[in-house]
């Protein structure tokens, strides 16, 4: 796995944790892990980091499915429109501990409780992991 740090996205992750209060580098794993670097169709077309969701079918019902649910793919105008928007939607994640969370591995039990993803907290955490040793170590 090849991990290149990117200033770019780094700073959308800044903006999310001014919001949030969520430390900048985990957000900024996260995005990381979750667009394959930051490389995804979801991510580089639709300006969405993290695979938000929305109950309201999108331009991606065709084209993109949705693996964990009848949700859509939200589309974003801007990356740094995601990045408010996901600022503000982690925050919903309060009351299952996001805020509480001291390590990688706690942040992605926070969102695994709260259901954000799919995948199994060991899967999502070591993803995030890696990019932090990677990029932060």
């Amino acid at each position: 796995m090849i991990v290149l740090f990117n200033e770019y996205f780094y700073d959308l992750a800044k903006i999310a944790t001014r919001i949030s209060g969520i430390p900048t580098r985990w957000i900024y794993c996260q995005w990381y892990h979750e667009t394959g670097g930051f490389t995804s169709e979801l991510c580089v077309t639709y300006n969405n980091l993290g695979g938000i969701t929305t109950a309201n079918p999108t331009e991606l019902e065709k084209s993109m499915g949705q693996p964990d649910g009848s949700l859509w793919y939200k589309c974003f105008d801007t990356k740094e429109g995601f990045a408010e928007y996901f600022g503000n939607y982690l925050n919903y994640f309060e009351e299952d501990g996001i805020k509480d969370a001291v390590t990688i591995r706690e942040y992605a039990e926070a969102l695994k409780h709260g259901g954000y993803f799919g995948d199994t907290i060991d899967n999502y955490a070591q993803g995030m992991k890696d990019v932090e040793l990677r990029c932060f170590a």
